[in-house]
């Protein structure tokens, strides 16, 4: 999980559902880490690098705004694994849209 930032009511909900349907639908599935940013995309952007070094084989990624998608997208695009792991991200843009399809 790549949060874009501490104490903001509905990021924590989209975590929550997050976490709780990852429970439900897929049980036998593990959140490794989560991330908390500092409302900078840059943040997410390493945040998610480092995700990537110390866990290599995630097999995705949930941002839960915006910026924290753009940020998880730019990873795995520098790192030549776009599509590998899945990148889901709350919120869009014409940007986002673009790069999680890349």
């Amino acid at each position: 999980i790549v949060s874009f930032g501490p104490g903001v009511s509905t990021l924590d909900q989209r975590i929550q559902g997050f976490e709780e349907g990852m429970a439900e639908l897929a049980p036998q599935a593990e959140i490794v880490t989560t991330r908390v940013g500092d409302f900078q995309t840059t943040t997410a952007l390493n945040d998610t690098n480092d995700v990537l070094t110390a866990f290599p084989d995630v097999d995705g990624i949930f941002a839960d705004a915006l910026f924290s998608g753009l940020g998880a997208a730019q990873a795995l695009s520098e790192q030549g694994r776009a599509g590998d792991p899945v990148l889901v991200s709350f919120d869009s843009s014409d940007v986002l849209e673009q790069a999680v399809r890349d």
